[in-house]
């Protein structure tokens, strides 16, 4: 992953036949796995090459980025990724926290039997990723399964919003290095989630998912919280 103190221009990687066709995806995509890191300037040109894009396709795309808060764009400088600072860290977590507590209790009051599959494969996986010790696997599985809940809530209000914030969400876990103590709570709270959520428990479903953000947010607040790592 590349340094966070870099601020200069990055090369844009060129997509793969996996990655998203639309410009706007590519670079959310880019930015949340830290190909792109805060700081860095993003160059029409490289977005055009990498993705096949035209040139007014791609400012259409930086200017929803940045008004979606995950590019900046300035006069002489163009368009580089949004560092965010602590204290709007927090207040990111302090929407996800009420935000994905609704989508759970959602999810468990309405979402049918293809989501429940979903969720226990995603479930059982995690199990495993935990017991393993699989530090990358876990993570992957983790924001599969949050995003899981996310889109079985059946809100588009949700759905959109955490879009957004997932960018830098993921970001922040990819950066993350979480101790084989620390997988297993969070995977003890998977588990009480998802068996909420199975037996059709919403209010359990909802308090025991904001209970596990506002964890998330206790373990990572060494990263979270230091000016020069700020995400």
């Amino acid at each position: 992953m590349k340094s966070l103190r870099e601020p200069n221009t990055v090369r844009v990687e060129a997509a793969s036949p996996q990655a998203p066709a639309n410009a706007a995806d590519y670079l959310r995509d880019q930015v949340a796995r830290g190909n792109l890191a805060p700081g860095q300037r993003v160059t029409e040109i490289e977005v055009m090459r990498a993705t096949g894009a035209s040139r007014a396709l791609v400012r259409q795309s930086l200017q929803r980025l940045a008004t979606e808060g995950i590019l900046i764009i300035e006069e002489f400088r163009g368009a580089s990724v949004r560092s965010l600072s602590p204290t709007e860290v927090r207040h990111l977590y302090e929407v996800r926290e009420v935000l994905e507590g609704l989508a759970a209790r959602l999810a468990a009051e309405h979402a049918g039997e293809p989501f429940h599959r979903r969720l226990r494969e995603l479930q059982d996986a995690m199990n495993a990723a935990a017991s393993a010790g699989d530090h990358p696997e876990f993570i992957e599985l983790n924001i599969r399964w949050h995003q899981a809940i996310i889109d079985a809530s059946d809100n588009g209000y949700i759905v959109d919003t955490m879009r957004r914030l997932n960018v830098h969400l993921t970001r922040i876990l990819s950066r993350s290095q979480l101790r084989r103590v620390e997988i297993q709570a969070a995977n003890a709270d998977h588990r009480q989630i998802t068996r909420a959520i199975l037996r059709r428990t919403p209010a359990d479903a909802e308090s025991l998912m904001r209970r596990h953000v506002a964890a998330a947010r206790q373990t990572l607040a060494p990263i979270l919280d230091t000016p020069s790592a700020a995400p």
